[in-house]
This record gives structure tokens, C-alpha cells and sequence, in this order.
């Protein structure tokens, strides 16, 4: 893991540069700021006088204001405010080092009267923030100061004055009262009201850890109904009442837990780095029992995003967990929909005037229950929100999206209690909200009213609606059938599936909606979701391939419009038609042209988290697919999962290996490829569910143990059938090689090709 981490040989001058630290809730960020920030957008910036010191800038993901229904002025993320570390002396150079595998941060700050050397961590297990130092003379004069930010949502900010801009709506939305500072013995506190009552704390406490070194503990309390002092005095006085030694060997014990749980290795070291920086990237935004990861994670900064998008954002956050083996992190998600799933049930047009794309729908007309979520909520209970897109309309399919997602977190756990209970009901009222949008044609044709394609266009028969809601009616089937829940609805289902109409298409693919075409140079790929990520049209069926490649190099074509996700979202498609070097080349153009030295990706001047992770998704997507198809049959119709190894892999990587990815229907996938051809594959069933493969080899895969050999059923065109009982591993390989040790190590890489991440991404910049 070494030679991942970021490295900076001088000091990061901003946030996108600095090095990040988390524990699922808890987020800091840390950055010398000798360069004022003077985005387009934003106006704020640091005084004068951070310029020479070392900036921590706190986050605390669930801090919201809570004080209306606007989610992105009332109902915010709000800022909480930043250390700095002032040395005595001028700042004449440093260092930083991002350590991903002890997630811990460290460095040297250079003065022109000595050094000042540091350590930062969040421990894994507590709320709390530690920062050890120790410093030559004088530079043990340093001195720690707390800033408070202003409490309001960093929406407002317009123009260039200090943060308050002249266009900023102070009248209509004021800014909550100053934080009061306050003192508890040696512990400080800076509370800072809310207008709409309760408010959050930032306590510190520093203490003297040796006759040399100083320890500053930092925590942050909220609560919307009360003081939250005691929290965060509470949480300060869990670490300084422990043993220092075990906090620190239990937080590295949890992250080596958390980093082992799969391995990737590839030729390209790089996009390596940028992997393996992306799942820690996770680990530290958020944990199951943690909120769900809004476009800021735990690291705040001023955005004109301060809440959660649905129309892509969040579900594409989420990807890497489910390959990646980390369903403990998407738990997350999976949580937030289940603890709020009656907001979205009544977020529902029911019993409401309506309009717009609804005039003349008569919802009430419609029995069970139907879910709804806004195009923008905010970050906690999915209670109303921005329910429009750019144009003006509706987006509908958000909450299908959303749901696949949540199907995905159940099916690669094998998890049917949950898929049941949960994720079930809350499909069916997602999917029971497109019924009053249906129409039936004279032929019998299922067609959907105008609805709203994410960033793109408006129209009857979208795309993004069709394929979501064909999606859903099939999940619905297909599990309600072999989980035995017998719905009244089954037959409403099958009728709708049997006669909705087909994805609109013309010249240039897949349309955006009937009589309405995909015109090229957007960012945006709603109109291709059957494609990617719910492959209902996919390469596997010939007569699709020319509509799939003329769909996708079209939308392609226009990467002169593309955002970063649009880079990771052609990478899994061209990965999932078996075109590695394209898929390669898509993830290193997004390195090239989206990411920021510390692998933060801004848009509008503001940090939106969803396109590096999506990036470490279609990773995954080239070594390893196990994405299902559609078998129709009149009695029990079924989605059929098989396992793709190396897919999408270019040329150029003749050497690869992964350890332990996860695929659906719980199995855990290890394989190798050496000189360009596969050595061997490992397939471990945790759930005994059925399993079928597409292993790679050139030839029919063959057993290391002679005695599995019977459990080994070719199906044709390179597909076999595993029959593995819970707990029993096979490991295949191609029968003219010796057998295999099935053990994965990384090959050596020059230290040349280590460690991009940090100043050396910032001078290629």
C-alpha cells in the first residue's frame, strides 16, 4: 500500500490538493493555504494570516441546518470551521504523507526557526480528531487557533467580498447567530447556535503527551433539539481517558481489516494509486451504521451542492462497494431508504393538486402504495426536496435507480431476508408510482407520459424511465416468485412487462425519448441506463451489438462535454462489450482532465464525490462482471447471474490479479493473468447459490482438485455451471499449465511509476 500513498514534497495550498482523513462521519482535510482561493463562484476565502500556517478544516457529514423545507438554503450542510497550526517562524517549505494503509496523515512543516513535525488521525472507533507535534526551538512556541465559519448554507455565497456577497439573500435567509466561545477547565468549546433550535460544538482539548510532544484532541457534537456541548466534551474525554496505544493499534487494526478484504493489482500503477485511494476514500465517508454519502462526503468546503442528489450522484457513489466487497459501506445507503421509507411513500402526489407532467393523472385512482424522491434532498430524512430538473419537470425514475442499487447490496450478499422485507416493498411502491403514467395504445401498447431525462431532454416513452421501469417490473417478478410472495399485483406486472413498448431508437441509437433524439456533447447518460448499469440490452445478445457500439460511440463522441463521471460511465460500458483499451483509456483521460492532485473531483468550483469512486467501479468493471440477464418463462421468469473474469482488460495488461471481489449471488472471485492469458480462477460460494462462469481461459476450465472435477457443467459459448456447496472454493485453471498456487502477490513496480498522487499529479496539472 505504500506506494500509493499521496505524497507531497512541498505542502498541498488547497483543498482539492490536501490530504483527507475520515471515520464514516467525522472528515478533516489538511492544506497550507498560502494561495487565496478566488474560484468563479465562490468569493470566500482565508485571511491574510492562514497564509502561514497549516489549515485542518473540520466536517461532520449529519451536520444540517433544519430550519425549512428548502433543501438547499434551509436544510443544508453547514460549515463548521477549521484549525490552523501557526508556527512561530515564517514558512519556508514541508512535506506531507498520506499514509492509506495506517489512514493517517503526517508531515514536517519548515520554518525560518526550526521545524514543526506532525501526525494526524480519526480513530476509526471514535468521534474525535488527534493531531500529535513536536518541534524544534522556538518553534514549541507554536500555537493552535479555531476559526468558526459563518453557519448558514454555502448556497448564498455570490461575489467576491469576504463571503458575504452583495447578491446574498441575507433578508430571505440569515445566517445563524456567531459561535460562543466558552471554556470548561483546560477544554475549549465553541458552540454554535441554530436559528431553528439545538446546535452543533466544536470542543478541543491539548495536553502535553511527553516533555517533547503535544497532543490536540478535537471533537464535534450536534443536536437539533438541545445542547450538544456534552457531545462533544463527552467524546473529547473518551480519548483522553484511554490508552493512547490501543486506540491507536485498534484504529489500524480496523483499517488493515478494511484494506484486506479484497486486493487489486495492475500494470498500470497509476490508475493503480487511484484505485486503492478510492477505497479508502470510502472507508473514511461513511460505515453502515454512519450517514449515507451526500457530493461532499465528510470533508466540507463551500459548493452550491450541499445535499444529496438522486439523479445519478448517489447511486454511482455507491458502485464500488458491491464489487469491491465492502457491503458494510453501502449498508449505509440501503439504511437511510429503509429508515425513511415512509417520507418517501409520502412524498407521492397522493391526495394533491397537481400539475405539470402530472395534470390530469389521477393517483388516487391507483391502489398500494407509491414512493417517490426528489431530483435533490436534503442529506438526512428524504422528506420532499427539489423535485424539478433543469427544464423544469419531472425525474421519476430517481428512486428505481436508486432501488437497483439496493437490490445489487442484497443479491452479491445473498441477503433474501432483506430482499424480501425490505427492498422489495419499497420497489413495488417506487414501481406502482409509473402505473397512473402509463397509457394504453389501440394495439394493446403500454406507452409513459412525458417524463424527464436526467440533464437531457423531456418526452413520452423516456428512455430513463423505460428502462428502470422495465427493470423494476422484472425484479418484482422475478423475486417476488422465488421468495414466495404472493402479490395481488403479479398479474398487473406481467401485463405491463408483456406489452410495454420498445427503447425509442434512431440513426444515432438509443433516443432520449420518442421524438426526441440524442443530439451528442452531453455529460449526462440517462437515455443509456438499459446499457449501463442494468444491462437489459447487453453484448451477450448478438443482435444488439451494432445498436449497443452506435449508441455508445455516439454518446462518446462528445467528450468534449463530459464531466468525470461520464468518463468512468463510458469506461464500464466499452468494458462491458469486451473493448479494454478503450475502457483503459477512458479512466486515464478522467485522471487526466478531472481529477485534483488528491483525487477530489470539483465541478463549478465545488467538490462532487461521486465521479472518482464511480471511477474505481469500472476498475472492477474490466476485471470482473457478474451482471444478470433476463430469462423469460411463462412459469418462473428469472434474472440468471454469471461471472465474467478479465471482461474488459486492454491489450496492454498482460499481467493482473485480483483477490476476493465479490459478484452476485455471494461469491468471492480471485484470479490471475500472466502473459496475457488467464492462469487461474478462484471461486468461493458463501450462500451455495447457483453459479455460473465465463472464466476466460482459452479452453475448457479444469479442477486443481481432481475430485471437483464433476462439478463442472459446460452450458456453451464458454459459460460452465459451478455446483458449489456454502463454503467450498474451486480453483480453475486452463489444464495445460501446472496446477496453481492460486496466491496473488503485486509485482515490483519502479519507484518512478509510485506514489503519483500528492505534488506530482499537482505539477502534472
Amino acid at each position: 500500500m505504500a506506494r500509493h500513498d499521496l505524497v507531497w514534497a512541498t505542502l498541498p495550498t488547497k483543498w482539492q490538493d490536501g490530504a483527507f482523513l475520515g471515520n464514516g462521519q467525522l472528515g478533516l482535510m489538511i492544506y497550507q493555504p498560502s494561495q487565496p482561493h478566488g474560484g468563479s463562484i465562490f468569493g470566500f476565502t482565508h485571511r491574510k494570516e492562514e497564509e502561514n500556517a497549516l489549515r485542518l478544516d473540520l466536517g461532520r457529514s449529519d451536520v444540517l441546518d433544519h430550519r425549512g423545507r428548502d433543501v438547499l438554503m434551509e436544510r443544508a450542510r453547514l460549515p463548521i470551521g477549521h484549525f490552523l497550526l501557526m508556527p512561530v517562524g515564517k514558512i519556508t517549505g514541508g512535506d506531507m504523507r498520506l499514509d492509506l494503509w495506517n489512514a493517517e496523515a503526517r508531515g514536517t512543516l519548515v520554518t525560518d526557526r526550526g521545524a514543526i513535525r506532525w501526525r494526524a488521525f480519526i480513530p476509526a472507533q471514535l468521534d474525535a480528531i488527534v493531531v500529535e507535534y513536536d518541534a524544534d526551538e522556538p518553534e514549541r512556541g507554536c500555537k493552535w487557533e479555531y476559526v468558526a465559519e459563518i453557519s448558514e448554507s454555502p448556497r448564498v455565497y455570490r461575489g467576491k467580498t469576504d463571503g458575504y456577497g452583495k447578491d446574498r439573500p441575507q433578508d430571505k435567509y440569515p445566517a445563524n447567530p456567531p459561535a460562543e466561545r466558552s471554556t470548561q477547565g483546560s477544554l475549549q468549546l465553541a458552540r454554535q447556535p441554530m436559528l431553528a433550535g439545538g446546535d452543533y460544538t466544536t470542543a478541543w482539548k491539548i495536553n502535553n503527551a511527553s516533555p517533547t510532544q503535544r497532543r490536540i484532541v478535537i471533537a464535534i457534537g450536534y443536536n437539533t433539539q438541545g445542547s450538544s456541548a456534552d457531545e462533544a466534551a463527552d467524546a473529547v474525554a473518551r480519548v483522553e481517558g484511554a490508552s493512547f496505544d490501543k486506540i491507536e493499534s485498534d484504529h489500524r487494526r480496523w483499517w488493515h481489516d478494511y484494506l484486506q478484504q479484497s486486493f487489486v493489482s495492475l500494470p498500470d500503477t497509476r490508475l493503480e494509486s487511484f484505485y486503492w485511494i478510492q477505497m479508502y476514500k470510502l472507508g473514511a465517508a461513511t460505515r453502515a451504521d454512519r450517514p449515507a454519502i451526500d457530493l461532499l462526503g465528510p470533508w466540507y468546503r463551500s459548493t452550491i451542492w450541499p445535499g444529496m442528489w438522486w439523479n445519478l450522484n448517489l447511486q454511482l457513489t455507491y458502485y464500488p462497494v458491491y464489487t469491491g466487497n465492502h457491503l458494510e459501506i453501502g449498508a449505509s445507503m440501503t439504511h437511510m431508504i429503509d429508515d425513511n421509507a415512509q417520507n418517501l411513500i409520502d412524498n407521492a402526489p397522493r391526495g394533491k393538486p397537481t400539475g405539470g407532467a402530472f395534470k390530469g393523472v389521477d393517483f388516487d385512482a391507483f391502489e398500494g402504495d407509491m414512493a417517490w424522491v426528489a431530483r435533490v434532498t436534503a442529506s438526512g430524512d428524504l422528506a420532499g426536496g427539489m423535485y424539478k430538473g433543469q427544464r423544469g419537470t419531472v425525474e421519476m425514475g430517481n428512486l428505481p435507480w436508486a432501488m437497483h442499487n439496493y437490490w445489487r447490496q442484497c443479491r452479491y450478499a445473498a441477503d433474501d431476508t432483506r430482499m424480501r422485507d425490505k427492498m422489495l416493498p419499497m420497489l413495488r411502491a417506487a414501481i406502482n408510482f409509473y402505473r397512473p403514467m402509463l397509457e394504453r395504445d389501440d394495439a394493446g401498447t403500454f406507452h409513459l407520459r412525458p417524463t424527464y431525462s436526467p440533464e437531457l431532454s423531456y418526452g413520452p416513452d423516456c428512455n430513463y424511465d423505460l428502462a428502470v421501469l422495465r427493470w423494476g417490473l422484472r425484479t418484482l417478478i422475478a423475486e417476488s416468485k422465488r421468495l414466495g410472495v404472493d402479490d395481488p399485483l403479479m398479474p398487473t406486472w406481467r401485463d405491463i412487462l408483456a406489452h410495454l413498448t420498445d427503447y425509442p431508437v434512431d440513426d444515432n441509437g438509443f433516443m432520449v425519448a420518442r421524438g426526441e433524439t440524442f443530439k451528442g456533447g452531453h455529460r449526462h447518460y440517462s437515455h443509456l441506463l438499459m446499457i449501463y448499469p442494468l444491462y437489459q440490452v447487453n453484448w451477450d445478445q448478438p443482435d444488439k451489438r451494432e445498436l449497443i457500439q452506435q449508441s455508445v460511440d455516439h454518446w462518446a463522441d462528445g467528450a468534449k462535454a463530459f464531466a468525470g463521471y461520464s468518463y468512468s460511465g463510458a469506461a464500464s460500458m466499452y468494458a462491458s462489450m469486451g473493448q479494454g483499451d478503450k475502457a483503459a483509456w477512458y479512466l486515464n483521460q478522467m485522471i487526466d482532465r478531472s481529477m485534483t492532485p488528491n483525487t477530489m473531483y470539483m465541478e463549478a468550483d465545488s467538490p462532487v464525490i461521486e465521479s472518482p469512486l464511480s471511477g474505481a467501479a469500472s476498475v472492477q468493471d474490466m476485471l470482473l462482471q457478474s451482471w444478470s440477464t433476463w430469462q423469460e418463462d411463462a412459469e418462473s421468469p428469472s434474472w440468471v447471474s454469471t461471472i465474467r473474469v478479465f471482461p474488459g482488460v486492454p491489450d496492454a495488461w498482460s499481467e493482473v490479479a485480483f483477490k476476493d471481489l465479490r459478484a452476485e449471488n455471494a461469491f468471492l472471485v480471485s484470479a490471475a493473468r500472466h502473459a496475457g492469458r488467464t492462469q487461474w480462477v478462484a471461486v468461493k460460494s458463501l450462500a451455495g447459490k447457483p453459479c455460473r462462469i465465463k472464466s476466460g481461459f482459452d479452453g475448457a476450465p479444469v479442477s486443481a482438485d481432481p475430485a471437483q472435477t464433476n462439478e463442472i457443467h459446460p452450458l456453451g459459448d464458454g459459460v460452465y455451471e459451478l455446483r458449489l456447496q456454502r463454503g467450498e472454493t474451486i480453483v480453475l485453471h486452463s489444464g495445460d499449465t501446472p496446477v496453481p498456487s492460486a496466491s496473488v502477490t503485486a509485482p515490483e513496480a519502479p519507484q518512478a511509476a509510485c506514489n503519483y498522487f500528492g505534488s506530482r499529479a499537482a505539477n502534472a496539472k
